[in-house]
């Protein structure tokens, strides 16, 4: 008789140590499930984009709050914001604004300067959001058909003023326009998106009730039954033996209580406007200047200067310090060295699934959607715009 396991033990074929679990000789079905967390987490790119954009947004208030990542992050995420605790914010800000596929130009219509986009990720999620409820308003493009009806206006006009020599020059404008128009020639037709950045004081008072003392004590209820659960799960995973399983579960458990540590602040003056003399703003943006899809942000200038011209945030640093600079630092270090441990855990947990199979890969799969359910709900683009 043949002894050998059953495919959904995996490639060690350990046995479960306490409780029992189902058996399924699938070999074929296990191998598939195992590579499906790993493709997920691989498919992305970009990430450090995303992050320092969401992390821009995930806040309303002052302090802008923790990192916009629930449960198991994508791979690069941990290392990312151990970067960001080792480095310091305004670099890694820097390099995640400008050196990717998000980096635009600005033209300050206003004062006449020019320059990169100070918040790439954060002002492309609330773009994206504000586009898809852009009215789209039709421009004639027929020059023959359009300049002389404006044309004929400044003739009445000057006939009317007894203007002899104007009307006849807007005449001969006239003729001119309309053959040139029905030439051939090259257009090329370009978008451009108005979007307003006007204050919403209803949307403000509301998002002011959702920080009273009422909801943060409910959020910390929430966090400490998250923890709670996640223990119990890890602790009921190891008794299957679904040990690939348990260590994403502990990684995801130690980088929650890692995110309590985290604090991410806002610059001083956030969304003040610092010209007394102009409330408005107008500024154009663009990937470069032939673009064909051009964004006219307008509204508060509060707004709009601190979207696309200064930095959302101002400092990533470690709670616990109080004011101790050297304390802070230092909790700031051991964060960042735990966050890199983690990280390097978490790739050799997603490998070692790959690898073993079994129960563990349906496991890992579930831990990945969760997690992904759980981003989309609390972190979603739509969401945070």
């Amino acid at each position: 008789m043949s002894s050998e396991k059953p495919a959904s033990y995996g490639t060690n074929h350990f046995d479960p140590p306490v409780l029992s679990i189902a058996s399924s000789p699938l070999g074929i079905l296990f191998e598939w499930v195992a590579l499906i967390p790993l493709t997920i987490y691989l498919a992305q790119a970009g990430i450090s984009h995303r992050l320092v954009g969401r992390m821009a947004l995930v806040g309303r208030m002052a302090l802008a709050g923790t990192i916009p990542a629930s449960l198991f992050p994508r791979l690069g995420v941990l290392g990312g914001i151990a970067s960001l605790l080792r480095k310091g914010a305004t670099d890694y800000l820097d390099r995640a604004s400008s050196v990717s596929e998000l980096h635009r130009t600005v033209w300050d219509a206003g004062w006449g300067s020019v320059f990169p986009c100070a918040n790439g990720a954060a002002s492309d999620i609330l773009t994206q959001h504000a586009v898809r409820t852009a009215v789209d308003i039709p421009i004639p493009t027929d020059l023959g058909e359009l300049v002389p009806e404006y044309i004929d206006q400044e003739i009445q006009a000057a006939e009317q003023y007894k203007k002899r020599g104007a009307a006849v020059v807007a005449s001969e404008v006239k003729s001119a326009v309309r053959d040139g128009a029905r030439g051939p020639g090259m257009r090329r037709p370009q978008t451009l998106y108005i979007i307003d950045c006007s204050i919403d004081e209803k949307r403000r008072q509301a998002h002011g009730f959702r920080a009273s003392p009422q909801v943060a004590m409910w959020e910390n209820v929430v966090k400490a039954a998250v923890l709670l659960a996640l223990i119990g799960t890890t602790a009921a995973v190891i008794l299957l033996g679904l040990y690939g399983t348990a260590a994403a579960l502990l990684i995801s458990t130690i980088f929650r209580v890692s995110r309590l540590l985290i604090q991410v602040e806002r610059p001083q003056g956030y969304l003040a406007s610092n010209e007394p003399d102009q409330n408005d703003a107008c500024m154009l943006v663009a990937i470069h200047e032939n673009a064909n899809t051009w964004y006219l942000y307008t509204g508060s200038r509060g707004v709009v200067d601190w979207l696309l011209n200064k930095s959302m945030i101002s400092k990533v640093t470690s709670r616990g310090g109080g004011d101790n600079d050297d304390t802070n630092a230092a909790t700031a270090e051991t964060t960042a060295l735990l966050l890199y441990a983690l990280a390097v855990l978490q790739l050799g947990t997603m490998t070692y699934v790959a690898a073993q199979k079994g129960w563990d890969a349906f496991g890992l799969l579930a831990i990945v959607l969760c997690a992904s359910l759980l981003d989309h709900a609390l972190y979603s683009d739509g969401r945070l715009a």
